[in-house]
């Protein structure tokens, strides 16, 4: 009802509001109403927005009907704002992509929950756009390769960032394809604490490569296959020892493998280009005895070809026939000499001032024994052989 008494051009007293109704502003509202601090009175005159006067209230608002709502996107009026909306109520959408009315926005929408979203490629309603997408939140992906949610795209991907690429192989997190990849630069390490270093041609995040040792491992060396530090000192190793990097060998030896074949065993072995004419051992006190035989091998990195001196045997002949100051290691039997897998490259003394003790199998050549040690031709029964079986021994 309007005012009892007061006109539009002079406005509510109290007294003058219809029961229910307060004065506020010139206009009378209910109780609680925020209309004096927004709605123009209709005596200050109505236009713009609000181009037509309530005769209840006094207050200028959009409109009294959906005949006062001219624009067409937002064609019905709402009784209780008296504001021009989209919809009231889904019957007023008639966009097939947005055929359903939100009551908090009054306008309409693809979706109100994901109950309404039926498709299988977009089954998640987005709560701020009330569109259908594949994913809202993270929860919403379950494929292992697509754990996350892109807020932009609403999509499952692999990553939003590099921190969430944990696996070394592929540490960082490509921004079109929102997929891991595999590392260019060690920036795309960054994220990973143990493995801050990019392998780059295999593409992998790891904690050492040779060229970062010394930065990386300090004293230590950089295992060449693993790509990890080691506890072994660099420039360590002796003559025939297992090793891992090159800089693990003391000079004038080579970390070097007996083929290209990946995990096949490597040695420190004599760099035939640093010994005089570059030529293996020809007597016990050439520098390279007792490593009287010359082979090319791979380097320790599967690739270079590399001129060494070698045991004529195997290095593990060589080791347990060197141990104990050159008197070999006590041994049971050949079984316990030498390379396990080979027949006889180190047998066990049964006999003679070497008994008990491991001696490698020479080739009769001078500069394949220890000084004070010669290579000849021994009875097989003072060895742990069989009798049909005759090598020639280190022997003194």
């Amino acid at each position: 009802m309007p005012c009892r008494s007061a006109t539009v051009a002079t406005g509510c007293f109290e007294s003058d509001c219809p029961d229910g109704l307060v004065a506020s502003g010139g206009g009378c509202v209910e109780p609680g109403a925020d209309a004096g601090s927004t709605a123009r009175a209709c005596s200050e005159g109505c236009e713009g927005d609000a181009p037509i006067c309530n005769p209840t209230t006094l207050r200028c608002v959009a409109c009294l009907s959906a005949s006062d709502c001219k624009d067409g996107r937002k064609p019905v009026c709402a009784s209780s704002s008296h504001r021009c909306v989209e919809c009231l109520a889904s019957s007023d959408c008639h966009d097939t992509a947005r055929p359903l009315c939100d009551a908090t926005t009054s306008s309409c929408v693809a979706c109100r929950t994901s109950d309404d979203c039926q498709g299988a490629d977009a089954p998640h309603c987005d709560p701020s756009s009330h569109t259908c997408m594949a994913c809202v939140t993270a929860a919403h992906c379950t494929s292992a390769t697509a754990p996350r949610c892109d807020p932009a795209s609403h999509v499952c991907v692999g990553c939003q960032s590099s921190a969430d690429c944990s696996d070394a192989a592929k540490p960082t997190c490509d921004s079109t394809t929102h997929a891991c990849r595999a590392c260019a630069a060690d920036a795309d390490c960054a994220s990973l604490s143990a493995t801050p270093v990019c392998d780059e041609p295999t593409g992998r995040c790891v904690a050492c490569t040779p060229d970062t040792e010394v930065a990386r491992c300090g004293a230590n060396s950089c295992d060449v296959a693993l790509r990890t530090c080691t506890s072994t000192a660099r420039q360590s190793l002796g003559r025939c020892q297992p090793c891992r990097a090159g800089s693990e060998c003391g000079p004038g030896t080579l970390c070097v493998r007996p083929s290209a074949t990946p995990g096949a065993k490597t040695y420190c072995l004599v760099d035939v280009q640093n010994l005089p004419g570059q030529a293996c051992a020809t007597s016990p006190t050439d520098p390279a005895s007792p490593f009287a035989s010359l082979r090319l091998v791979y380097d320790i990195d599967g690739v270079t070809v590399r001129g060494v001196c070698a045991p004529e045997t195997t290095c593990e002949a060589y080791l347990d026939y060197a141990a104990n100051d050159r008197l070999g290691k006590s041994c049971g039997s050949s079984l316990d000499c030498g390379d396990p897998t080979l027949p006889f490259d180190a047998v066990c003394s049964t006999t003679g001032n070497s008994h008990g003790r491991c001696a490698m199998v020479c080739d009769q050549s001078a500069g394949s024994c220890f000084t004070g040690h010669t290579c000849r031709m021994d009875d097989p029964a003072a060895y742990d052989m069989p009798t049909s079986t005759q090598h020639a021994i280190c022997g003194y």
